[in-house]
């Protein structure tokens, strides 16, 4: 026996006998595959447990961003709502309109503070008014 692997076509390569019919280098293939499918896996849980706090960071700031609108925007109508009714005289009626619109301003912030927070939106916004500007009329 020469120590060598034997091929399907008969060659022999060197690590594998003739008793084994060259399956030993089939093995070693398919534990050096194993390896490789093992370290790409911890590599790709790796990339995703370092993903998860980046998305946790990006959620609190939008969140952030949502809830420093909405103070904005409806503490000063609860301060002047709550004055005018223990004294209605002491709150002008252009102050208590303009506290009561924005309100309306805080529900029209909101959709754009959502959509503009996430990266995959702004691309495809920005994508679509490229396309509409760069179309030649017909």
């Amino acid at each position: 026996m020469s120590g060598n692997k034997v091929t399907r076509s008969g060659d022999t390569k060197p690590g594998s006998t003739k008793e084994d019919g060259g399956m030993s280098q089939a093995r070693g293939n398919t534990n050096t595959k194993m390896v490789k499918y093992v370290a790409g896996a911890t590599k790709e849980k790796e990339k995703s447990e370092n993903k998860a706090p980046n998305k946790r960071r990006k959620t609190f700031i939008t969140l952030t961003y949502i809830v420093l609108a909405y103070m904005v925007c409806w503490v000063p109508f609860h301060f002047v709502f709550d004055v005018s009714l223990a004294n209605p005289e002491i709150v002008p009626e252009d102050l208590y309109t303009a506290a009561f619109w924005m309100t309306y301003v805080n529900s029209g912030l909101n959709p754009f503070m959502y959509a503009f927070s996430s990266a995959d939106f702004r691309h495809a916004v920005v994508q679509i008014i490229k396309c509409a500007y760069c179309k030649s009329p017909m």
